[in-house]
C-alpha cells in the first residue's frame, strides 16, 4: 500500500522529475540473526541461526520505490524482497536496500 510520495529535484536531460512512492513494507520481527564482528550470521544447533531480541520489534518498516526506479529496470516485488531481506538481517551481496523511514 503506497503511503506517501515526493517529488525529487533532479534534472535528467530533458524529463520532468521523478515522483518517489513510499510504500509500508511490514512489520519488524521479534527476533533477527546475531551476527559477528565481521557481519557473519552465527549459527547454532543444527547450523541454525542463533536469534537474538530486535530492538525495533513491532516498528513498521517502509521502502522508496517509484519512477526512478522503474526507468532503471528495477521490479517493484524484488525491491521489496530484498529490502525485507535487509530487514530480517538476511541481505545477499547485490541486494537492494530501499528502506526509508515511515512517515
Amino acid at each position: 500500500m503506497k503511503i506517501q510520495s515526493w517529488t525529487i529535484r533532479e534534472e535528467i536531460g530533458g524529463y520532468l522529475p521523478f515522483v518517489t512512492y513510499i510504500w509500508h513494507g511490514g512489520i519488524q520481527p521479534d527476533e533477527i540473526p546475531q551476527r559477528d564482528e565481521d557481519g557473519n550470521i552465527i549459527t547454532g544447533e543444527n547450523n541454525l541461526p542463533v536469534m537474538v531480541e530486535n530492538p525495533e520489534a513491532g516498528q513498521e518498516w517502509c521502502f522508496a520505490y517509484g519512477e526512478r526506479e522503474w526507468m532503471d529496470a528495477s521490479v517493484f516485488n524484488t525491491v521489496r524482497e530484498q529490502t525485507e531481506r535487509h530487514i530480517y538481517r538476511r541481505s545477499r551481496d547485490g541486494d537492494i536496500n530501499a528502506e526509508v523511514g515511515c512517515p
